[in-house]
């Protein structure tokens, strides 16, 4: 009998299969001008997006809410009644997946919240009593659904931050020791309340005008608030009760240039990174982009600037982000010398901020601008980038807002192109610091108002912009891979005649034999044999 020792080598072709689509899509509306300006992702890769409508013959604006499914696909769209002649400033996703809102509307600033199918649970407005606009407006969440709304008062002349409620019931936030959270009365602490109110105005200014940029809930105990005072940067972190932890302004006691950070982010190093725009020269335009790096006690760790390599282009520096892969994101938009168009980019940066890569996101033309911010935004679902920006149709009279997702900078479509942009160091660490000596939690008389809101539903339109689906390319590290469990069964063995071989969930596969004294006696493709 000639015994024969079987070795089955397999080499099959793996399948993947994208997690989502990836989607470049082009958001209108029929006789309405549109512009979303803000993007906030839930944690199942649905998204909000925010902004609003604009009549083409009054020019009346009104607010848009807009909710999509992970694939890009409306799933529903409201307007609000309530907010005539405002706008959405900001929107953040809560951990219960309702919409969180700041809105601004004349001289009143107001939150609400969304249900996930589009039913308003609450809203509030809060007027102050000098009369006084609200103006950059900017949300943030704590880990306990707790709302932080910063926004400046008048015209740069103070600015606050307020710790709303987002109706968690009875509590004891504020830390006073009394269960009544916010101080109403009824021991319960109702959605939209106001909790702590800070107020800064940054008496040792010497005639400065504090401006408040963004807040970041940094955990369930504090929040770190950064903004520019006049031509400084300045940054603080305070308590739940609006105690102040530590705060400083970087001030070289110079007027030599400006430094305005719009966004921040925490990174996964325990750091922040900060990010705006940048001037040279005191009263010039903007016309670099920064990154910062800063740790938890205000301590600047490394600073850059940013400018392209056309001396005719400026820089702007929207929005940073950090992806759960550890790659860093810029995006912001690029300015022509001489135009008024701005043009979508995106930066890829190490965690040095060194530049990696940088393109455009589109070849279409930002359409609408408000000073100093250009209407773009981008938010993260695990390694998916999620981008909205607004452009004029060709006949250069509707807004229209396009919406794209990638997992790389590479697999952005829309005729990219790369912007060469080089990174300088800034040296702010350097740089003096000071306290900021005016932020108290008193001064400042806030009328809050429960409002009754109406949404109505819109028909806006959608279509593919360039290319919808999944990619064409090799799978990326972040894809999910399906391998299939290959089942072998080879007898009888040993054998002196026929072996049979059972293979399942194989493609491709290639079988081997080999006698006792280790020969090759069989070579064959899984297409061409069934038995041997």
């Amino acid at each position: 009998m000639k015994k024969l020792i079987v070795l089955v080598l397999l080499s099959t072709t793996l399948l993947f299969a994208k997690a989502q689509n990836y989607f470049s899509n082009d958001i209108s509306y029929t006789g309405q001008g549109i512009v979303l300006t803000t993007i906030a992702v839930n944690t199942d890769g649905s998204f909000y997006a925010s902004g609003y409508s604009k009549d083409q013959i009054t020019y009346l604006k009104t607010p848009l809410l807009i909710k999509f499914d992970i694939n890009g696909e409306i799933v529903w769209q409201k307007s609000f009644e309530l907010i005539s002649g405002g706008d959405i400033q900001d929107i953040k996703v809560n951990h219960d997946g309702a919409c969180v809102v700041v809105y601004q509307s004349t001289t009143k600033l107001g939150t609400m919240k969304v249900s996930p199918t589009g039913v308003v649970i609450w809203s509030k407005s809060y007027d102050a009593t000098g009369g006084d606009p609200y103006t950059k407006i900017s949300l943030s969440v704590a880990a306990n659904n707790q709302l932080f709304v910063s926004a400046n008062l008048g015209y740069f002349s103070k600015a606050v931050l307020f710790r709303i409620s987002d109706d968690d019931g009875p509590g004891d936030g504020d830390g006073d020791g009394n269960g009544d959270e916010d101080n109403d009365g009824d021991y319960n602490d109702d959605g939209g309340d106001i909790d702590t109110m800070v107020i800064i105005e940054d008496d040792a200014s010497s005639g400065k005008m504090p401006s408040m940029g963004m807040a970041l809930c940094d955990d369930d105990t504090s929040v770190i608030v950064i903004g520019k005072d006049n031509d400084d940067l300045y940054a603080f972190r305070v308590g739940l009760s609006g105690n102040t932890l530590w705060s400083k302004v970087y001030d070289d006691f110079m007027t030599s240039n400006y430094i305005r950070m719009k966004s921040i982010t925490s990174i996964k190093d325990g750091n922040l990174l900060m990010a705006g725009m940048f001037s040279t020269a005191y009263g010039s335009p903007y016309d670099k982009g920064i990154l910062t790096k800063m740790d938890k006690n205000g301590a600047i760790l490394w600073s850059k600037n940013y400018t392209a390599s056309d001396i005719n282009i400026t820089l702007d520096f929207e929005k940073i982000l950090q992806t759960e892969d550890g790659n860093v994101y810029i995006v912001g938009s690029t300015q022509m010398a001489g135009s008024f168009k701005h043009l979508p980019i995106i930066v890829q940066v190490d965690e040095n901020g060194n530049i990696l890569k940088s393109m455009y996101l589109s070849d279409k033309n930002i359409g609408s601008v408000r000073f100093p911010t250009a209407c773009i935004d981008v938010a993260s679902h695990h390694n998916n980038l999620i981008f909205v920006s607004n452009y004029i149709d060709g006949a250069g009279v509707d807004q229209i807002t396009y919406i794209n997702k990638t997992d790389d900078i590479d697999h952005l479509t829309c005729s990219r192109a790369n912007i060469d942009i080089r990174a300088v160091p800034l040296g702010m660490e350097t740089i003096p610091v000071r306290p900021v000596t005016g932020i108290n939690v008193t001064g400042l008389s806030v009328i809050t108002t429960l409002e009754t809101t109406k949404l109505s539903n819109v028909d806006v339109d959608m279509k593919s912009n360039c290319r919808m689906g999944s990619f064409t390319e090799a799978a990326e590290p972040n894809s999910i891979q399906t391998i299939n469990t290959i089942e072998v069964n080879v007898y009888p063995n040993p054998t002196t005649s026929t072996l049979t071989f059972e293979l399942n969930n194989a493609k491709n596969a290639t079988v081997k034999i080999y006698d006792l004294k280790g020969n090759m006696v069989c070579s064959k493709d899984l297409s061409s044999m069934n038995t041997v």
